[in-house]
C-alpha cells in the first residue's frame, strides 16, 4: 500500500473552541504557563500562543525533564532564549515549589498594583497552555497538591477550561491545542510519537515506518544497543523498514505469520512512547 499521501493531522472541534475561548477570555488573564514536552520540546510548541496578550508575562514549563536527553538542553534554551525556562519533573515537590517561586516573580507587578488600589490581596488568574498530553492537568494537580483534574496518557482527555485556584492563584486548565494543519509533517511525527496526537485512524504500518524514519535520524545507535537491528544513518526507505520490522518480528519472539508484522509496529511504538533519554529535536 502507499503512503505517500498520507498526512498525520488532528484538529477536533473542541481544539477550536478551547482556543477561541482563550482568545476571548486572554484579557483576564495575568500570566501565561506555557506547558511543553522535553522530548521535543520545539516541534510541541505551538507559535498560535504568541499572537494571545503578547505583552503578559509568560513561564515556560519543559515537562518529562526526567525523559529527556540531557545533551539536548543548550539547544532548546537557545530555541527559547528569551523565555523564562523552567525544566520540570512533575513527580517531584522540589518542582512545585520552583514554579511557585518563577509565578510569585511574575505576579509582583500585578500584585503590588492591586496594593496601591487599595486591595488587601490579588487574584492572580494563570492560564495553562499546551498541546495535547504534554503535562497541563499534572502540573496544576502537582501545584494544588489535589488530583483536581482528571489525567491519562494518550490526548484529549481534558475538553474545556476549568479552574482550580492555589492560595491566591487561579489556574485554568485548557484543552491541548495543536495547529489546525500541520504543514510540517516530521514535526507532526514527532507529536504522535509522544501521544499528542489521536493516531488511532491512521495505518499501524505508516505510523511504526514513519516513526522509524524519524527515531533513526536522531538515535540510530540507540536502536541498535536497545532492540540489536543495525540500521544505515540515513533515511529508511519501505524496503529497508520491512527488513527492520521483519528482524524484530522474529527478535522479539512473536508468533504467528511473519507477514502480519503487526505485533512488531505496535511493540516498536509502545517503544517510543516509553523511551527516556530522548529528544526529537
Amino acid at each position: 500500500m502507499n503512503y505517500s499521501k498520507t498526512l498525520i493531522n488532528w484538529y477536533p472541534g473542541h481544539m477550536a473552541k478551547g482556543m477561541r475561548e482563550i482568545k476571548e477570555n486572554s484579557s483576564l488573564c495575568d500570566i501565561f504557563i506555557i506547558v511543553l514536552d522535553a522530548r521535543c520540546p520545539i516541534s510541541s510548541y505551538n507559535e498560535d500562543f504568541d499572537s494571545i496578550e503578547p505583552n503578559k508575562p509568560r513561564l515556560f514549563v519543559i515537562t518529562k525533564s526526567d525523559m529527556m536527553d540531557q545533551t539536548k538542553k543548550n539547544l532548546i534554551q537557545s530555541r527559547f532564549k528569551n523565555e523564562i525556562l523552567v525544566w520540570a519533573n512533575l513527580k517531584q515537590n522540589s518542582t512545585r515549589k520552583l514554579i511557585l517561586k518563577n509565578i510569585k516573580k511574575l505576579s509582583a507587578k500585578k500584585e503590588q498594583q492591586d496594593k496601591d488600589k487599595g486591595f488587601m490581596s490579588s487574584k492572580i488568574k494563570i492560564f495553562v497552555l499546551g498541546v495535547p498530553n504534554a503535562g497541563k492537568s499534572t502540573l496544576i494537580n502537582l501545584l494544588s497538591q489535589k488530583k483536581s483534574l482528571k489525567v491519562a496518557n494518550y490526548p484529549g482527555v481534558t475538553r474545556g477550561k476549568q479552574w482550580v485556584n492555589v492560595d491566591n492563584y487561579y489556574f485554568m486548565d485548557t484543552p491541548g491545542i495543536l495547529l489546525p494543519k500541520l504543514e510540517d509533517q516530521e514535526a507532526a511525527t514527532k507529536l504522535a510519537m509522544i501521544g499528542s496526537i489521536d493516531t488511532k485512524s491512521l495505518p499501524l504500518r505508516f505510523l511504526a515506518n514513519s516513526y522509524l524514519n524519524i527515531f533513526n535520524k536522531y538515535y540510530n545507535e540507540k536502536i541498535f544497543n536497545d532492540l540489536k537491528i543495525q540500521l544505515p544513518n540515513e533515511e529508511i526507505n519501505e524496503y529497508m523498514a520491512h527488513n527492520f520490522f521483519a528482524q524484530l518480528f522474529k527478535l522479539q519472539g512473536f508468533k504467528g505469520d511473519i507477514n502480519n508484522l503487526n505485533q512488531a509496529y505496535t511493540f516498536f511504538i509502545n517503544y517510543i512512547r516509553e523511551a527516556s533519554n530522548i529528544t526529537l529535536d
